[in-house]
């Protein structure tokens, strides 16, 4: 079974690879209109939203263990 990181790394592959896949569908039917571009603009805004608050919430958390380990080591050093 996939660990956590493993399928989020998944995730993020198969993310770009859809976006990837719409824009070359696009590209192949002609020019880019009005409409294209919304469609493309939607699809960017929710992808790009969920991969910065993946990166967000992975940011807490890294800062998060670095507090425990520095509450950690000011105990050490208490002691």
């Amino acid at each position: 079974m996939a660990d956590r990181d493993e399928c989020k790394r998944s995730l993020r592959r198969y993310e770009l690879e859809a976006y990837s896949s719409v824009v070359t569908a696009l590209r192949a039917q002609g020019d880019l209109n009005k409409d294209k571009r919304k469609i493309l603009q939607d699809l960017c805004s929710i992808i790009v939203t969920q991969l910065v608050l993946n990166f967000l919430f992975g940011v807490y958390y890294a800062n998060q263990q670095i507090t425990g380990i520095n509450e950690y080591r000011g105990k050490v050093a208490n002691n």
